[in-house]
C-alpha cells in the first residue's frame, strides 16, 4: 500500500493581516537569568513543521528575523536582526518534517534575557508583496560564550484557513518555540498489511478531560507525516503523550508514551485498513463575526483507557462549507473560534451516505 491519503496541491500566499503584529503566545518565558554573564553569546535559529496531510506544498517567504532585548517594543535599538544564510528565503514547509530542520541563521548577541522575536514575511511565490510581521512572544536567554539553539515549529495544520470551494487559502501562522536541548525524539514506522504507509499523520497529543473548555481537552503538541517508507520522527518536549497515527482508509491507532529530555524512543504503529470511507459535510456559522473570522473544527474519537484522541483538524472561514473524510464510527466535532462559545457535536459516520452536520458557534 503505497499511500493512504488524497493529495491536494496548495501554495499559500501570505495574507496581509488586519494588524502588523500577530501575537502568538508560546508559553514559557519566565523571568530573567542572573547567570547569563555580561559578554556575548550566539543565537542559532532553525525552522521545522508540525505537518498536515491535507496539502502537498505550503510555501512561505521570510525576509528578515529580528529579536528583542526587553524595553520599549518601538525603540529600534532594542531590535537586532539575525544573520540569515539567504535573504529572502522561500521554504516549502511540508519538506521540513520528520525532524528535518531548515537553518534560518545565526546572531551574535549581548548576553541577557530576550523577550520576543518577529519574522518579517515579504514577497510571496507569485511575485506579489504582502508584508507583515509575525511577533512571537517567547523569552530566551543568551549566555556568555555559549550557543542557544531555538527551533521554530510551524504548525501548518492550524495555520492554513480554507475558504470553502473557492480554491483560496489564507495563512494565519501558529508557531511554537522550544530550545533544542529540551527535546526528546519519538520515531518508528507506520504500517498497514505489513507495508509502510506513506502520508500517514502521526502526532503526540495530551488529553485532559477535566479542562472546562472542550477545545482544550485534546492538545496536539507535535505532528508529522510519514515518508515513502512509512517512517516518521517527532521532536517533543518531555512528558506523557498519546501517540496517534491515522491515514485515510484506515482506523486510527494510538499508544501512550512517556518521554524524557535527550532520549530517543522507537515506536512502530500498525493501522487497520478499512475498505470505505464516509464523509461529513456542513456549513460553519460564527455568530456576530464577519467573513474573515475563522473557526477550528477538531474531529475527536474515544479511545481505550478513557482517552480521547484527535483524528483531524481544519480551519474554516465563517459562512463557508466544509467536507471531511472519516472512517465509519462515532466521533465528536469540537468547533471553536476566538471570542465565541465552543460547541460540541456528536456524529455517527455511515459509509452508505454523507453525514450532514452544520456548525454554529454562538
Amino acid at each position: 500500500m503505497a499511500t493512504l491519503r488524497r493529495f491536494v496541491v496548495l501554495i499559500v500566499i501570505a495574507l496581509f493581516l488586519a494588524t502588523f503584529g500577530l501575537l502568538i503566545s508560546c508559553g514559557g518565558g519566565g523571568g530573567g537569568s542572573a547567570s547569563v554573564g555580561s559578554g556575548s553569546g550566539t543565537l542559532s535559529l532553525s525552522l521545522t513543521d508540525a505537518s498536515t496531510d491535507r496539502y502537498q506544498a505550503i510555501y512561505i517567504t521570510i525576509d528578515e528575523i529580528q529579536v528583542h532585548m526587553g524595553g520599549n517594543d518601538n525603540a529600534p535599538n532594542n531590535w537586532t536582526s539575525v544573520d540569515m544564510p539567504v535573504s529572502p528565503i522561500t521554504l516549502n514547509l511540508l519538506e521540513l518534517i520528520n525532524g528535518v530542520r531548515e537553518n534560518l541563521g545565526l546572531a551574535s548577541l549581548s548576553a541577557g534575557r530576550y523577550t520576543q522575536m518577529r519574522l518579517i514575511i515579504g514577497k510571496t511565490p507569485d511575485g506579489s508583496i504582502n508584508l507583515f510581521s509575525i511577533k512571537i512572544v517567547k523569552g530566551f536567554d543568551i549566555h556568555e560564550s555559549q550557543t542557544t539553539e531555538l527551533v521554530l515549529d510551524f504548525d501548518a495544520c492550524r495555520s492554513v484557513v480554507e475558504a470553502g470551494n473557492s480554491g483560496n487559502w489564507l495563512l494565519k501562522p501558529t508557531i511554537k518555540v522550544a530550545e533544542l536541548n529540551d527535546f526528546a525524539i519519538i520515531q518508528g514506522i507506520v504500517t498497514a498489511n505489513g507495508s509502510g504507509v506513506e502520508g500517514a499523520m502521526v502526532s503526540a497529543q495530551i488529553f485532559n478531560g477535566a479542562t472546562t473548555d472542550p477545545k482544550d481537552q485534546v492538545i496536539v503538541k507535535a505532528a508529522t507525516i510519514t515518508d515513502e517508507s512509512g517512517e516518521y520522527r517527532l521532536f517533543v518536549e518531555p512528558g506523557i503523550y498519546n501517540l496517534v497515527a491515522y491515514a485515510d482508509r484506515a482506523e486510527a491507532a494510538f499508544t501512550t508514551i512517556i518521554t524524557n529530555t535527550g532520549q530517543t524512543y522507537d515506536k512502530d504503529v500498525a493501522l487497520l485498513v478499512v475498505e470505505n470511507m464516509g464523509r461529513v459535510s456542513g456549513k460553519v456559522t460564527i455568530s456576530g463575526a464577519d467573513d474573515e473570522q475563522n473557526a477550528t473544527l477538531s474531529f475527536l474519537q474515544d479511545a481505550s483507557g478513557d482517552q480521547v484522541i484527535e483524528i483531524k483538524a481544519i480551519n474554516i472561514l465563517n459562512e463557508v462549507e466544509y467536507t471531511v473524510a472519516l472512517p465509519e464510527g462515532d466521533f465528536k466535532i469540537v468547533g471553536s473560534s476566538y471570542g465565541n462559545t465552543t460547541t460540541v457535536y456528536d456524529i455517527t459516520v455511515d459509509i452508505t451516505g454523507p453525514t450532514i452536520q452544520n456548525i454554529v458557534l454562538p
